[in-house]
């Protein structure tokens, strides 16, 4: 409730402030003309949202299946763990910018098979590293205790790593949602959408190169309030996931 009066209060302020000083629409719409943009351009607005969400829903789905795997492999194995550890800096350090052209030239034929990649490269290893440092939290004592009683590697890892580890791998869960859409909309800036009108980005760069600062801040909106959907919603999971094992816990003592 507060957030929502302050917004409200910084849009006031924001109208009048250009009222008041005459300030160019080129240069700051006021929040009337954003809005006055929003609901003309509505329909081309959805269509790029839903082709973004559809993007960004795609990449983390991907990027907590393989980042979850890779995270688990490089926890019980040590080889993989040295085999995989130059790549997974590299997924860290490298600009997707960089990779970006290499992409476009493998998946000419499939644009969003292009995009795919680029914005999992960019929200894949902060889900690596949250479940491999997790698993690596689990209490000192109950690994000896496990090992006491000669648990297996599997056995092991569900019972008392995964649960152990859990809290950390939401958390990475939780940042992976929003850098799967800055990945979704940064790859739609770097890769292009091959001439087709497709995503938000696509929007922003429009009205940029068209000097119409009104629906660049329309588009800012939609990409914005997606963002904190994503957030919230992510945030809420984790909250919901984190205290049904904690019944569970509770539960089992």
């Amino acid at each position: 409730m507060r957030s929502l009066v302050v917004i409200i209060l910084l849009l006031v302020i924001w109208e009048s402030a250009c009222r008041i000083f005459s300030i160019p629409s080129w240069l700051l719409p006021k929040p009337s003309a954003v809005f006055a943009a929003l609901s003309k351009d509505v329909t081309s607005l959805v269509r790029s949202f839903f082709f973004t969400a559809k993007l960004t829903v795609c990449a983390f789905i991907l990027a907590v299946v393989t980042g979850f795997l890779v995270g688990v492999l490089s926890h019980i194995s040590k080889g993989f763990r040295e085999g995989i550890f130059p790549f997974s800096i590299l997924l860290q350090t490298t600009p997707v910018v960089s990779v970006a052209p290499l992409l476009i030239i493998w998946f000419r034929n499939n644009a969003f098979l292009a995009l795919l990649a680029c914005s999992w490269l960019v929200c894949v290893y902060p889900m690596i590293s949250s479940t491999f440092a997790g698993l690596g939290q689990s209490d000192a004592n109950l690994q000896r205790l496990f090992r006491l009683y000669k648990s297996g590697v599997w056995h092991r890892l569900w019972h008392l790593e995964l649960p152990s580890a859990l809290p950390q791998i939401m958390n990475g869960v939780r940042i992976t949602g929003g850098l799967a859409l800055v990945g979704a909309v940064g790859a739609e800036f770097v890769a292009g959408t091959g001439g087709q009108e497709l995503g938000l980005a696509y929007r922003l760069l429009m009205a940029a190169y068209n000097q119409e600062t009104a629906k660049l801040f329309a588009a800012l909106a939609v990409v914005s309030a997606f963002g904190i959907a994503v957030h919230f919603l992510l945030s809420y999971l984790e909250t919901a996931v984190l205290r049904k094992l904690r019944v569970i816990k509770g539960s089992a003592t």
